[in-house]
């Protein structure tokens, strides 16, 4: 997702623009694997061929999974994009076996929301933000 579609342009008000930058900040799943992510070990890829999930994208494993799972919320001052799934900061920000005993090794992050694990926003989403911000204010501009 590269700019702002000329019809979601036209349609930005001041009532939907909040909704409209937390449906952009849950845009990174339906491209995953930007920055790059490590590969899954051959322990989970063994795990997936058993289970007869592999091969197939990480994430994207059930129609119920993390992918899926993807919400966003808009208040009258912030847009909100997140996951209840219990593993959701795990596979964002990845977890070493030392600090979570019940895992069978260390789990690299794997951003799959539009900031890496830093919290620092991709290039995309930045420039797709402030693109509707500044839609937002040549709306208001002309009022």
């Amino acid at each position: 997702m590269h700019g702002i579609n000329p019809s979601v342009r036209k349609g930005v008000t001041a009532s939907n623009s909040r909704r409209a930058f937390a449906t952009l900040l849950g845009f990174q799943v339906l491209t995953p694997g930007r920055p790059d992510w490590a590969d899954l070990s051959d322990v989970t890829t063994g795990r997936r061929e058993k289970s007869g999930n592999w091969p197939g994208q990480i994430l994207q494993i059930s129609a119920a999974g993390l992918a899926a799972s993807i919400t966003s919320r808009a208040t009258d001052s912030s847009a909100l994009v997140g996951s209840n799934k219990p593993y959701a900061a795990m596979m964002h920000f990845g977890g070493d076996k030392s600090d979570f005993p019940h895992l069978w090794g260390d789990i690299p992050g794997r951003p799959y929301l539009p900031m890496d694990t830093e919290c620092v926003l991709q290039p995309e989403a930045e420039e797709a933000i402030l693109e509707l911000a500044l839609i937002h204010l040549e709306k208001a501009a002309r009022l």
